[in-house]
């Protein structure tokens, strides 16, 4: 096995997720604490809908980037909250409102794509509930548009996060619905920065103004929009909508009018002109069945069809009136160029005032989705499908505990053109408490339960909070809705893309299998029928945490990787027939990384239990510092790492801004490396490595004092036609004279690689490094799909030489792109059940076109052991097939 892949293999921690860069999620408005009157508290939801286990930490910064501590009770008071989601488990975590009121943002890193949203809400001085928004994660942007509303009592505010590490330069505009500028005005976000404000306090002098604000920036950020109403008390979030989006279809899965008892409902959509040039917009609404539902909106009259014209730049704000019979469906819109589209569908007691309101985003049609759900003392959790195509979709619902087992399921038929609405407690059974009578008429509620419901399961338990994984069989767009009852408030949060669908039988224990060879010029089907395994598995006893097992075969070239559960400490491993060496990478102290090898060696034949007891490690203190750390242009989060020559130990401690350090290592000798987030241009990001700052030797105790060495600066431009239309690129630079060790010895890979991802088509970059060193330099275009990652093109390949001693121009050319044909299959067991969730990944360094250069693609399978990677044409392509990783 190449020693590169095993590399690979330990960071990833199970062979599923190789290639799989972490996710970052950024949620630009969280806010905690007591301000006179009331206090805010912010809730997190992480849903895990794959089939392996996901770490999460959750970053909490100021506005001015600081951190922002919070007690979250059930983690501790930190700004940093670091927890294991298994296979389908989900996290609702509340802060508990404590101290004084604070806003910021969040930061959620994971190992692997989850579900992320939050939710912040408003309670008095009493702790009494009276409103919240949801937060959905936002996407990095340069430039965007958001629709305003500033008449009668509402407000729009916006809400702004520098996640870079460099000042974003701002500039908002507000345009009418005409079209025409009203006024400009500059912000200045410095890194890590938020901002969160009314349209009124950037433009004090723009009143009773509806319209849109244009956002551009020189560094990407995340945002959010906020529409409040001052009485009573509710707040609405809408997305916002990048200028670069060419989307053309919109699907809203959940609109709604007429009287109800007790209130009226309207929707208002919002519709947009982003393009620069005249949009003409066509609004379709249909009913549950898909027939016509004709509403009356006073601009335009009475129809189920709505044609509008908008010139550039302009918007409109179209309301129903609330009248004739309560009915609720759905709305698609369609225009010929680019524009932004979203609704809002709202409450008002019988004399027609405001009560309450929740915003409805485009849905993306899907085939597998997940949202979290809460039913919990006055809260309820809806969902709403829409099938907008003309056949119909079969959906199969699974319900799922906190801890990931699917407690009740049921399948559903989505008519053609239809619309299905309905609470979690309408679908799973009445004994879950359904806090919601009055609002389940706006869900359409109907008469009887769908089949399939297992209430018994509800019975002993009063409450339940997990979430909800939806497998269709053709794609259907959903939104999520949240209402408290009492007082009434609604929350729309979106859904996210897969669809766990429980844990794997026991007796299933799959291994990887690799087909070569394989020409994909065009389209080409590949199937694969993955080999039995055996369970080698155990408990790990003593101190320390372990965190990865590692079972070497006899010759040491074959390595498989699992998982280890951080609160049984068992740990799982599926092999094939063999006698293994057991190395467990645990942490002793929490900083540092060790490498234990069982003594004995474990021969497997059949299922195996061999538990491992870990030897405590003596650490000494180490302390001292990094000179001339000041030097590196805007350098945030910097460590500095220790790694030991034999590669079985490594200590990460953080730097001060002094430059100084401190922490436990075990004796030994040990290899010092820099690594953080540096400045570099605009609209660029760089990881900064120096790998090798020099030696540490530890006797008891040491104290090593180190200094940055040279630096200089490499830059150029990214060319060709390959790049033209990338969202973003990345350099890197990886230092030659870095550890590369010929077999998996150990756990501690030290820093040696230099990253600088540019954001935005064509642009050139830079990239700070340490002088004095030989480097190999390549570029890696991200090749998407929609909006979905489906691989990545590297090249050149092999990386080029570079001897780097000053300030150096290294150029990139990436041709056109070949054509996309499809590799497309069905992965197996031996017996020929599909296997759901495998993980297919293409390799290749034969791309049709572009020599010299290596493309990867992955991709998942679905519930039926399907799959299909587009790729770029080329020849010779290895697939590998990984079975979801079981847990111990």
């Amino acid at each position: 096995m190449k020693v590169a892949r095993l590399a690979i293999f330990y960071f990833c921690f199970c062979s599923a997720s190789l290639l799989l860069a972490q996710q970052v999620y950024y949620l630009p408005q969280v806010a905690n604490g007591q301000f006179s009157g009331g206090k805010f508290r912010t809730t997190f939801l992480a849903f895990n809908n794959t089939n392996g286990s996901v770490t999460v930490t959750i970053v909490l910064t100021r506005d001015d980037g600081t951190a922002l501590q919070v007690t979250i009770p059930e983690l501790g008071t930190s700004d940093r909250f670091t927890f294991t989601l298994d296979p389908g488990a989900s996290r609702i975590l509340q802060t508990d409102g404590s101290g004084t009121a604070t806003s910021g943002a969040a930061t959620v890193t994971a190992s692997a794509a989850i579900g992320v949203s939050a939710i912040f809400s408003i309670f008095d001085a009493q702790d009494t509930f009276l409103t919240e928004a949801g937060v959905g994660s936002s996407d990095p942007l340069t430039e965007f548009v958001i629709a305003v509303d500033t008449t009668g009592t509402f407000n729009t505010g916006l809400a702004l996060f520098n996640f870079g590490s460099d000042t974003a330069s701002i500039r908002l505009r507000i345009i009418d619905t005409s079209g025409l500028e009203r006024d400009s005005v500059p912000l200045a976000l410095g890194r890590g920065g938020h901002v969160a404000k009314f349209v009124s306090e950037f433009f004090p002098a723009v009143t009773n103004f509806r319209g849109t604000l244009v956002v551009s920036s020189t560094m990407p950020v995340a945002a959010l929009t906020l529409r409040q109403n001052s009485s009573p008390l509710s707040f609405t979030t809408l997305p916002v909508v990048s200028r670069a989006s060419t989307q053309l279809e919109f699907s809203l899965p959940q609109v709604a009018n007429g009287p109800l008892s007790g209130g009226i409902i309207r929707t208002t959509f919002l519709v947009f002109n982003i393009s620069g040039a005249r949009a003409t917009v066509t609004i379709t609404l249909t009913k549950d069945d898909g027939s016509p539902f004709v509403v009356t909106i006073p601009e335009l009259g009475s129809n189920s069809t709505f044609t509008v014209t908008l010139e550039p730049g302009g918007a409109t704000f179209l309301q129903t009136d609330g009248l004739g019979t309560l009915t609720a469906g759905a709305a698609a819109v369609t225009s010929n160029v680019a524009v932004g589209v979203s609704a809002i569908f709202s409450i008002f007691d019988p004399q027609g005032r405001f009560l309450t309101e929740a915003g409805v985003g485009d849905s993306p049609a899907r085939t597998e989705f997940s949202t979290p759900i809460d039913v919990t003392d006055l809260f309820d959790t809806g969902i709403a499908f829409y099938n907008r195509l003309a056949t119909a979709a079969s959906m199969t619902l699974r319900l799922i505990d906190r801890n990931g087992t699917v407690i009740a399921s049921q399948t559903i038929s989505l008519g053609g053109r239809n619309h299905l609405a309905r609470f979690i407690s309408e679908l799973f059974g009445d004994s879950i408490p359904a806090a919601v009578t009055s609002g389940s008429a706006l869900f359409a509620k109907t008469a009887g339960t769908p089949s399939g419901n297992q209430p018994e399961r509800f019975a002993a338990a009063r409450s339940f909070r997990g979430s909800l994984s939806i497998s269709a069989s053709a794609a259907v767009a959903a939104i999520t809705l949240r209402q408290n009852s009492t007082p009434l408030s609604l929350t729309t949060l979106p859904v996210a893309s897969g669809a766990f669908a429980g844990r794997p039988p026991q007796a299933t224990a799959l291994l990887s299998r690799t087909i070569s060879g394989v020409n994909a010029t065009t389209d080409v089907t590949v199937n694969a029928a993955l080999p039995p395994g055996f369970r080698l598995s155990g408990t790990i006893s003593g101190p320390g945490q372990p965190t990865v097992v590692a079972a070497l075969g006899s010759d040491r070239s074959n390595i498989f990787i699992g998982p280890t559960n951080v609160n049984t400490k068992r740990y799982l491993v599926v092999v094939p027939a063999d006698t293994y060496n057991l190395l467990v990478c645990h942490l002793q102290p929490t900083t540092v990384t060790n490498t234990f090898q069982d003594p004995s060696p474990v021969q497997v034949a059949s299922d195996t239990t061999r538990d491992i007891t870990l030897p405590a490690v003596g650490s000494f203190n180490v302390s001292g510092a990094v000179l001339g750390v000041g030097t590196i242009p805007s350098l945030q989060s910097p460590s500095l790492t220790f790694s030991s020559s034999d590669g079985k130990t490594q200590g990460v401690f953080p730097l001060l801004q002094s430059g100084s350090y401190q922490g436990q290592l075990p004796n030994g000798t040990y290899t010092a490396s820099l690594s953080g987030q540096a400045g570099s241009g605009p609209l660029q990001m760089q990881t900064l490595s120096i790998f090798n700052l020099g030696s540490l030797t530890v006797n008891g105790g040491a104290t090593g004092n180190f200094s940055i060495p040279g630096l200089a600066t490499v830059s150029g431009s990214i060319g060709g036609s390959g790049a033209a239309d990338a969202f973003f690129l990345t350099v890197s630079a990886r230092d030659t004279s870095a550890l590369q060790p010929t077999t998996f010895t150990g756990c501690g890979f030290p820093p040696d690689t230099n990253l600088t991802t540019v954001f935005g088509a064509l642009m050139p970059y830079q990239m700070t490094m340490a002088t004095g060193r030989n480097y190999g330099m390549s570029v890696m275009l991200p090749i998407l799909e929609g909006e979905r990652p489906i691989g990545n093109l590297t090249l050149p390949v092999p990386p080029r030489q570079v001897a780097f001693s000053g300030n150096t121009n290294q150029d990139f050319d990436i041709p056109a792109l070949p054509q996309r044909p499809k590799i497309s299959g069905r992965v197996t067991d031996s017996s020929g059940n599909g296997v759901n969730g495998a993980f297919v990944v293409a390799l290749t360094e034969q791309v049709t076109g572009i020599p010299g250069s290596s493309y990867s693609g992955f991709t998942t399978t679905d519930s039926n052991g399907n799959y299909s990677l587009p790729v770029l044409s080329g020849t010779n392509y290895q697939l590998i097939f990984f079975p979801p990783q079981p847990q111990p």
